[in-house]
């Protein structure tokens, strides 16, 4: 029987918001008159205190889990030297982790919230504009995201339109399998594997993002590994749009720590990738690509 995928809802979503107020970062010394609400960019600019707008960013954590956490971004306390009102805030995120498909560009809110769907370094950039159209220097905060769970793996892809399928293997069960975590049984309420101690849950593998024509990210994850070993595969699904090879990245964190971060080509439809053994709990991974 062959399982047909269907698309799922993001985890997370966030919405993105505009203002009219647009300015390019070099014109702190310009300052154009507003008409209607809008900077004029062609009037003749006035005088104004030399002082610009202060952006000041912060946030209610600079730690967390993927996924699991989520952290609010505040750009309230940012304010004008010269007393004017600040009227936009605008959010950019400068730095994720390879592989992730979180954005935030161009947000004129001064608080947002953000959930990280990878492990890495995340770094957004706060610039606010006071009532004169006056831009601020830029405000950074960054945010150090770590796996809660002891075995956190990952996959991402180059091109879009070819559905890759993270897959996981325990002692070197069959492909697509009860000892296969993969998205026909590993997905949330879809049903679950029971591995490890019958019944205990922390020793189950589950799939929590599985992506179908983007490029990823696909994340496989055990809270706490029973003993054995895990082969990590890679499934180029069928009759997908992308026919061509494709470049795929695979990272495996293993206590919270990346062990093991590799690139390789996948090639032809059905094809299956075996990238990594993983022993556990002696925290040992294999290569098994070049």
């Amino acid at each position: 029987m062959t399982l047909t995928k269907s698309f799922l809802i993001p985890l997370y979503a966030i919405p993105i918001l505009s203002f009219g107020c647009q300015v390019e970062n070099k014109l702190f010394d310009i300052n154009p008159q507003m008409i209607e609400g809008e900077c004029n960019l062609e009037s003749p600019p006035f005088s104004l205190d030399e002082d610009k707008p202060v952006a000041v960013c912060d946030s209610n954590r600079f730690q967390m889990a993927p996924l699991r956490d989520s952290a609010d971004l505040f750009g309230k306390d940012s304010y004008d030297p010269n007393e004017l009102d600040i009227i936009d805030h605008r959010w950019k995120l400068l730095e994720r982790p390879t592989g992730s498909s979180l954005s935030m560009v161009d947000s004129n809110q001064s608080i947002r919230t953000f959930t990280p769907d990878l492990a890495g370094e995340y770094i957004f950039e706060l610039v606010v504009t006071n009532e004169e159209c006056v831009q601020s220097d830029p405000c950074q905060v960054a945010f150090d995201v770590i796996p809660q769970e002891d075995l956190w793996i990952e996959l991402s892809w180059e091109h879009s339109g070819d559905d890759l399928d993270l897959h996981l293997l325990t002692d070197g069960g069959p492909f697509e399998s009860e000892m296969d975590c993969y998205y026909g049984n590993c997905v949330g309420d879809m049903g679950g594997l029971d591995w490890g101690q019958r019944g205990l849950l922390d020793d189950d593998p589950r799939l929590d993002l599985d992506d179908i024509d983007g490029v990823g990210p696909e994340n496989i994850n055990i809270s706490t590994p029973s003993s054995g070993t895990f082969t990590v595969m890679v499934h180029d699904y069928p009759g997908s749009e992308y026919q061509m090879d494709n470049r795929a990245l695979v990272k495996i964190h293993l206590a919270g720590e990346l062990a093991f971060e590799k690139t390789f080509v996948v090639s032809g439809e059905d094809s299956k990738t075996e990238v990594a053994n993983i022993n556990w709990p002696n925290l040992e991974i294999e290569s098994l690509i070049d």
